[in-house]
């Protein structure tokens, strides 16, 4: 079961990675990035762990053949400190975007229920779960590009056990006089060459290099004629007929903070909606529904959140 869990995950990457090769070939572009030491919250996380989840991470922004990965700076903890400094030196060695991690969670635990119909016998669950906040920062101007939050989780059936294996700490929670309610959980303690850990590492390098490529590259509108905007993204990036987009200016006005006048990021005019008629393979299609004249062949298209 967690050889065929394992392959899925496997594949399900290697899909993902292959969608992003093939939005990145008309890009013709590579961008340098620099994936800095992790910062950590409340919960502890070890060394090898934040190691390891970078390396993840480097590959998975790697595999995306549009980015560049720089190697390690010295005096990496400088960031922590001075962090315009530490962005200054970093475009001074032609560094592009820097990406800023900060880990808030990453736990793994075990889980027995008990079964109705066999009494006697437990459902035995992996269970793990990640939160991390990033930030990706421009070196060239010391803007704040894009922040997120990426929220994971992963959960596998290990199999029926015949009584509750307590390893380590282990409490009973809900209601005891309830069978179906009764649960048993006790916490993992993760290696980075567990399956648990590789997994959800893998989930997360995922979403963090589709969040930063999306913010790098996203689509664009490359050719208008009367109220229709041509896309440069279709349904192999994910877009589809009746979708309904946001486009908005690529450049915008530079925000400053009032006292220190430090530069915090820039701010898109929104053009209009834009709802896809026809989705190619690259491109697509859509109907504007604002003034089609204050829209330039460049501007960006994109979800709307939320």
């Amino acid at each position: 079961m967690l050889i065929k869990i394992c392959l899925m995950a496997t594949l399900a990457v290697g899909a993902w990675a292959a969608n992003l090769e093939a939005l990145a070939q008309g890009a013709g572009k590579q961008s340098r990035l620099y994936v800095t030491e992790f910062e950590v919250g409340a919960d502890p996380f070890k060394l090898e762990l934040r190691e390891a989840l970078r390396a993840r991470i480097e590959e998975g922004l790697a595999a995306t053949k549009v980015f560049t990965i720089e190697t390690r700076l010295p005096n990496e903890a400088d960031a922590l400190i001075d962090e315009s400094a530490f962005v200054s030196r970093a475009a001074q060695k032609g560094i592009d975007l820097i990406i800023f991690p900060y880990v808030d969670s990453f736990t793994c635990f075990r889980e027995a229920r008990p079964i109705t119909a066999m009494p006697g016998k437990y459902n035995n669950k992996a269970k793990c779960d990640a939160i991390m906040r990033v930030r990706v920062v421009s070196a060239k101007t010391d803007t704040l590009r894009t922040s997120f939050e990426l929220d994971e989780s992963l959960e596998k059936r290990l199999g029926v056990l015949d009584q509750v294996e307590l390893v380590g700490q282990s409490y009973q929670v809900s209601d005891p006089n309830d069978a179906v309610a009764n649960l048993y959980r006790y916490p993992v303690e993760m290696a980075s060459g567990s399956r648990e850990f590789v997994e959800l590492a893998q989930l997360l390098s995922a979403a963090l290099a589709n969040s930063v490529y999306e913010d790098a590259y996203p689509p664009e509108v490359i050719e208008i004629v009367a109220d229709q905007l041509f896309i440069s993204r279709g349904s192999r990036g994910g877009f589809s007929v009746g979708d309904v987009l946001t486009v908005q200016s690529r450049t915008g006005k530079i925000l400053y903070r009032p006292v220190t006048k430090q530069k915090i990021g820039e701010a898109a005019v929104r053009l209009g909606m834009v709802e896809l008629i026809e989705a190619y393979d690259d491109y697509s299609v859509g109907i504007f529904d604002g003034d089609i004249s204050a829209v330039q062949k460049g501007a960006v298209v994109r979800k709307p959140q939320g």
